[in-house]
């Protein structure tokens, strides 16, 4: 299995799921006893925000960096200086969640010169049941241009295929099909498929990478 890197880059498609990801990732790591930040840099249409569970964060000592207003209810297109801090001390498991498609990743791109591709993952996120991601064809496009938005690889495939509160096994097993097929194309492995904690215990199937349980955070129970 391969070691997740130090820094840890979260992109894809708008709607895919990245942001519930980076923060379940986030807990997990701090969790483990590891000394984590996570940056939101989803300037671009910041809907779902990973600032929005700041008091979480505190709560488990994860810092949270990237933008500069701190009212809940406020938002700029501008990204704060203090997310070069965890490129400078080693000692911190980063996490970056970037705005959705290409667009997203440009906030990011002028920090691209700060750190090695070598201590980087860059994760494409992958709904299935997204109508802009549900082929091969438009997977490719929307990778390639985060590609070369970042000047970086994607490392890993993150199957993320869901219907929110309704997601079934059929679900993860649509995503890991397109996955493997989006895998076997680019030669990107599949590192993980996330579902619900609640649905593990009825799964059946075999999916690609591992299996990463996460907590409905992003989303209440009404929508």
């Amino acid at each position: 299995m391969l070691k997740d890197k130090r820094i840890k880059i979260i992109t894809g498609h708008y709607g895919s799921g990245k942001t519930e990801f980076a923060i379940n990732y986030a807990l997990r790591l701090s969790e483990n006893g590891k000394k984590v930040a996570i940056a939101d840099l989803d300037v671009v249409n910041p809907y779902f925000r990973s600032r929005e569970y700041e008091k979480i964060f505190q709560e488990k000592n994860i810092e949270l960096l990237g933008f500069i207003l701190k009212e809940h209810g406020m938002d700029l297109p501008s990204v704060s200086g203090n997310i070069m801090k965890p490129f400078m001390d080693t000692t911190y498991e980063y996490i970056i969640d970037l705005g959705g498609n290409s667009a997203g990743a440009k906030a990011f791109a002028s920090f691209r010169k700060l750190f090695s591709p070598l201590e980087c993952d860059l994760f494409f996120v992958l709904n299935a049941n997204r109508p802009e991601t549900s082929d091969l064809e438009s997977c490719l496009v929307h990778l390639r241009n985060i590609e070369g938005t970042l000047n970086l690889k994607v490392t890993g495939i993150i199957n993320n295929t869901h219907l929110i509160w309704e997601t079934t096994e059929e679900d993860l097993l649509k995503g890991n099909s397109l996955a493997l097929k989006l895998s076997h194309e680019t030669g990107i492995p599949i590192r993980y498929t996330v579902c619900k904690r609640d649905l593990i215990p009825t799964l059946q199937a075999k999916f690609e990478g591992s299996i990463f349980p996460i907590d409905m955070l992003m989303r209440k129970n009404w929508m």
